[in-house]
């Protein structure tokens, strides 16, 4: 596992406005947009693994499961924030 590196992908989403929670003992970080009350938008949820050097990332379409690599850090965030664009919360 690469704790630090998804500690390091939690910390620049929480920058950013999305609502990362890592789960240390799985090795997954989830990362959703909240809307007002807290709550986790239905379909904003995500989870990122690194089971080597390769960040993993996987998502819903529907019922069926997306599953994405990237080589970077940057590439992932750019990529979930075109995938996941925050909006103001009314």
């Amino acid at each position: 596992m690469n704790l630090k590196r998804l500690e390091r992908i939690e910390k620049q989403l929480k920058k950013i406005g999305y609502s990362p929670y890592l789960q240390e003992a799985h090795g997954i970080l989830f990362c959703g947009i909240d809307d007002k009350h807290g709550e986790p938008i239905l379909g904003s949820v995500s989870q990122i693994t690194i089971p080597n050097k390769v960040i993993k990332h996987m998502y819903f379409n529907g019922q069926i499961p997306v599953y994405s690599d990237f080589e970077s850090i940057e590439n992932l965030i750019a990529f979930i924030q075109e995938k996941y664009p925050i909006q103001e919360k009314d």
